[in-house]
């Protein structure tokens, strides 16, 4: 069996600073010593580019209940 890293993140792969120095460094090590290393964000990369815009209300909300739903869904 193979070793499993399931790493629960706020935002995309690749976008964030805090999490590149917190964990997203480690990946490549991770993967080369052997485990499955697998990302679940919170926020979708098409949220990520609105989020801090003004406007994009619908877009917002929509993407914070989907947010929630696929965490819910990787919990469970």
């Amino acid at each position: 069996m193979k070793k499993k890293i399931l790493v629960i993140c706020p935002f995309p792969v690749g976008v964030a600073a805090g999490q590149r120095f917190k964990y997203e460094q480690y990946f490549d090590e991770w993967q080369d010593e052997g485990y499955d290393v697998t990302v679940s964000s919170f926020m979708s990369k098409k949220m990520w580019s609105v989020v801090y815009k003004k406007g994009y209300l619908f877009y917002k909300i929509y993407g914070t209940f989907y947010g929630y739903w696929l965490r819910c869904k990787t919990l469970l």
